[in-house]
């Protein structure tokens, strides 16, 4: 991912909602549309491949962060989530191959959104300056 759409995520992060409200919704609309591709009709593989591109672009962002000096997050969760954002890359090379699992990709994501939601639901939002992951 470019540094200049880097700047313009966390721009826009930063002037309209949360980060953690971010993440959870994009995490939530990719993760439905890589759910409602179908790839037995025409064209629905160049929507998966288009699908996955945009999953991946996600993890390398939450990548990109996690390895920032500046974030603050404890060193076990920056792990975790770099662990986890190299996963997502190697499978979806794999997936592109024709031999990975997209249901692998679809369980990861929705273990995040489901930490999110449960973050969001148990802890008032610290604002705009909240870093992502």
């Amino acid at each position: 991912m470019s540094a200049l759409a880097y700047k313009a995520y966390k721009n826009t992060m930063q002037h309209t909602a949360s980060p953690r409200d971010i993440e959870l919704q994009v995490f939530k609309r990719i993760t439905a549309t890589l759910r409602a591709i179908d790839t037995t009709r025409p064209g629905g593989f160049s929507d998966l491949a288009s699908a996955l591109q945009e999953n991946l672009t996600l993890w390398q962002t939450l990548m990109i962060d996690v390895i920032d000096p500046e974030n603050p997050h404890p060193q076990e969760l920056k792990a975790g989530i770099a662990n986890l954002a190299e996963f997502v890359r190697q499978q979806t090379h794999k997936i592109m191959a024709g031999e990975g699992d997209l249901e692998a990709l679809l369980d990861v994501n929705d273990i995040i959104i489901t930490g999110l939601q449960a973050q969001a639901e148990t802890s008032p939002e610290t604002g705009a300056e909240e870093n992502v992951a």
